[in-house]
């Protein structure tokens, strides 16, 4: 799919075809194993885990996402859709990008930028998260 959108950006004169498809196979590849290995990586965090923290008092946890969804209400429509696609629905940055048909420069942009400002919001709730 992305050869085919993407066709109109190669350049004969930069490497021949088929560095270009190699270079786009070997990144594609590369996104799809670091997801893999971030999603792994929370799992074994969540597994890690005591179990008395599993446990915790749903309402604690309600209130924990209506603060968290209160505050991405703060971000650019923009960035709340980078970080919505990213940490709720578990897409890579380059599958983002070819979503919203977007550079993934501009994507990785905005998700930094999302998550500079959510910090300070989320430090400045204080107590209330953690």
């Amino acid at each position: 799919m992305q050869v085919w959108r993407d066709a109109s950006r190669f350049d004969p004169e930069r490497a021949p075809v088929r560095a270009w498809l190699f270079t786009i196979a070997r990144s594609r590849a590369l996104d799809r194993r670091r997801s893999r290995e971030s999603k792994a990586r929370l799992t074994r965090s969540l597994d890690a885990m005591p179990d008395a923290d599993r446990g915790a008092d749903p309402r604690e946890s309600v209130h924990l996402s209506q603060l968290l969804a209160k505050q991405l209400e703060r971000l650019s429509e923009k960035e709340q859709n980078v970080v919505r696609l990213a940490y709720y629905e578990g897409y890579t940055q380059q599958e983002i990008a070819d979503m919203l048909r977007e550079p993934l420069g501009t994507v990785k942009s905005r998700a930094r930028a999302a998550l500079l400002k959510l910090r300070p919001m989320l430090a400045g709730a204080g107590g209330e998260l953690g």
